[in-house]
């Protein structure tokens, strides 16, 4: 993407150091709540579909989270292409994180993807149930702006399938994978859109006059 002619930055907001200590943590409520109920096991639903062994469950979840990342990556890039509040979400979501490597995208999606599905999936899915576990998943990226309400829909959506996998075939690898790429793909995304989205154009009617330059007589 080109930037803007005669722009300047703005200043991201680097969420690296938070993204660690939000999905540690979330991981450690994940163990937690699954002591508490009696199933330290996160990885392995207690109650699958379908009755399979190992490594059939595993290769079928993995298929059933690509199926499931493959709908969501193509509907958010659909979403941001052709609908205002997608775009809006993506701008203001790239201005907050800012241009990004691709090891620290990865760093972000994996971590994301290991807190988040350890407890919603492998721990709180079990005890509260399919569309409980995904509804309270989709409110953990509600936000006050209208632009967040596409991205909580979305997040219900994921909730959705990656619970319908894990239910399915009783393997959080599947999820975890799922859920990995599809932000690790949003993410290049965003930081490639940050590129651009960060580079305002200036309005010459603000500059300093002292800033510009003194024009012959």
């Amino acid at each position: 993407m080109r930037r803007p002619e005669g722009g300047v930055k703005a200043s991201p907001v680097r969420a690296g150091p938070i993204a660690v200590v939000f999905y540690g943590a979330s991981a450690a409520v994940a163990v937690l709540v699954g002591w508490l109920r009696g199933a330290p096991d996160l990885l392995h639903h207690p109650w699958p579909w379908l009755a399979l062994s190992e490594p059939h469950a595993s290769l079928l979840s993995i298929a059933g989270g690509l199926g499931a990342a493959s709908v969501l990556i193509v509907a958010t890039r659909l979403a941001v292409r052709r609908l205002r509040t997608a775009t809006a979400l993506a701008d203001e979501l790239a201005t907050s994180l800012g241009p990004s490597s691709a090891a620290r995208s990865a760093a972000l999606a994996l971590g994301s993807a290991l807190g988040e599905e350890l407890l919603f999936r492998g721990a709180l899915q079990p005890l509260l149930g399919l569309h409980v576990s995904a509804l309270l998943f989709a409110l953990l990226h509600l936000g006050p702006p209208r632009t967040r309400l596409f991205w909580t829909s979305l997040a219900l959506l994921a909730g959705l399938l990656f619970g319908l996998v894990f239910e399915a075939t009783g393997s959080l690898l599947g999820p975890i994978v799922a859920h990995a790429l599809v932000n690790h793909v949003n993410l290049r995304l965003l930081a490639e859109r940050a590129e651009t989205v960060l580079v305002a154009p200036v309005d010459p009617a603000i500059v300093p006059a002292r800033s510009r330059r003194a024009r012959p007589s």
